[in-house]
Order: C-alpha cells, then structure tokens, then sequence
C-alpha cells in the first residue's frame, strides 16, 4: 500500500510543478479545464473497469491518472474560485472550504452502500463526481481571456 500510495503522491505532485510552469502562459482557467477532462476521463475509465471486473493493475492506472489530473485541477480549481473572490478572499476561502468539506461528508457514505467488498459503488461516485466537475465547469464557469504572451507585452 505505501508503495502505491508513494507513486501516486509522485505523480499528483509532478503534475502540480508541471501545471505551475505552465499556469504563467496558459492561465488557471485553461488549465483547469484540461485537469478536468483528465479527471472525467480516468474516472469513467476507472468505472469501466470496475464493471469489466478487470485486474487491480488496471484499476491502480486509472487511479494514477485520476491523481495526476487532480495535481492540476486542485491548484488551478482554488485559483479560479478564490480571483472571484474579490475584496472578500476570507469568505470565499471559507466557502470553498465548506464545499469541499461538505460535499465530502455527503458523498462518503454512497461508497459503502453495498458493504466493503463491492468497488462498484465507489467507482460510480468517482465517475459521478468527475463528469460533474467537468459539466459544471463547461456550463458555468467564465470564459478567461487568453493569457498575453510575453512577446505581446
């Protein structure tokens, strides 16, 4: 388990140095939107897999994936909705906070509907949670406008 855990913390953490090289030119918006759809995808792949009652390799990979999407959408999610934040950046933090926490405690217990020895529920709430994030995203948030090019300024 630690060594699992071990590599997937590595490839959360690479995937954010990589995102803050990129953040500059790109803007957290693209961004966000790109860790989004990397966390759509690996989820519904971790559901496919689940169903197909595929091997545990194939279930770690997905989770690999779902890992290194979230070492962009974490850092690029929390800019984005803390710049809406304007002059009041401590309510806006504790309502993210909230968010997260409170999405969290009702989420949680759909994954042990079926007991401890079924995956299915927690790969249909992976799934569930990942495409929603990324619909939310592509239906709500605010187009930015493209980041200036260091030649342009």
């Amino acid at each position: 388990f630690s060594v699992i855990f071990a590599i997937n913390s590595g490839g959360l953490i690479t995937f954010s140095l990589l995102g803050s090289r990129v953040v500059g030119r790109r803007g957290s918006a693209w961004l966000l939107r790109r860790g989004l759809v990397g966390t759509a995808t690996a989820s519904m792949a971790a559901l496919v897999v689940t169903v197909a009652h595929a091997s545990l390799g194939a279930l770690l990979v997905c989770f690999f994936a779902l890992l290194c999407a979230n070492g962009i959408v974490l850092p690029n999610g929390t800019a984005s909705a803390m710049a809406a934040g304007g002059g009041a950046l401590g309510s806006a933090s504790a309502l993210l906070g909230l968010g997260q926490f409170g999405s969290g405690a009702l989420v949680a217990p759909l994954v042990g509907l079926a007991g401890s020895r079924d995956a299915l529920p927690m790969a249909i709430v992976i799934a569930a949670a990942g495409t929603a994030a990324l619909l939310v995203d592509l239906l709500f948030a605010p187009r930015e406008a493209p980041v200036p090019s260091r030649a342009e300024s």
